[in-house]
């Protein structure tokens, strides 16, 4: 019994997880604070170029955006590469 407890609470604990990931989507797609948050909190690196913003967790999960997509709009690209990473993250945790 004790082991059928642990299990439901680790699936529960990942429906937690997964469900602070969806919110955290939600809002740092249109807001810059709640965007860095989110980077913050699922370890997403940001690495500036002059004409795209490339935004990462480790080698595998990566977006990039280009400036000229977003009409010129450096943070709104970045918003845009941070969130698809997040939505690959929420992606493979399932």
């Amino acid at each position: 019994m004790s082991q059928v407890k642990d299990d439901l609470f680790r699936v529960t604990d990942m429906e937690k997880t997964i469900e602070k990931v969806a919110r955290a989507i939600c809002t740092a797609c249109d807001d810059d604070g709640d965007c860095a948050r989110m980077e913050a909190q699922l370890g997403i690196d940001v690495i500036w170029y002059d004409k795209k913003v490339w935004c990462c967790v480790g080698e595998e999960v990566h977006a990039a955006e280009y400036y000229e997509h977003h009409n010129e709009d450096k943070n709104a690209a970045r918003r845009a590469a941070s969130c698809r990473v997040a939505e690959e993250i929420g992606r493979r945790m399932r």
